[in-house]
């Protein structure tokens, strides 16, 4: 299953909203399971989305590198993904 990915959190242009014209996230045409994107990102923290409109499905983060998955309401709430200085990232 492909799956889509939108940046939500106060990083983005979108801030916490999940319907806020999010900004996806580009696969790799070689690796369909390979994500990335290139651009500015404010100071605070971000999560990903797979369906606009929709909190989970969602990935964050408990421990500041490794991804965690939200698949229902029911399942806990990762952390955050945290940009310390304002900036263009990949």
């Amino acid at each position: 299953m492909l799956r889509n990915l939108f940046l939500v959190g106060d990083a983005t242009e979108a801030g916490w909203n999940e319907n806020n014209n999010n900004t996806p996230m580009f696969r790799s045409s070689e690796n369909q399971d390979i994500y990335s994107i290139t651009g500015k990102f404010r100071v605070g923290g971000f999560k990903f989305l797979e369906i606009k409109g929709q909190w989970p499905p969602l990935w964050g983060t408990n421990d500041g590198t490794t991804l965690t998955y939200r698949p229902t309401d029911a399942d806990p709430d990762p952390g955050t993904l945290s940009i310390g200085a304002e900036g263009y990232y990949k």
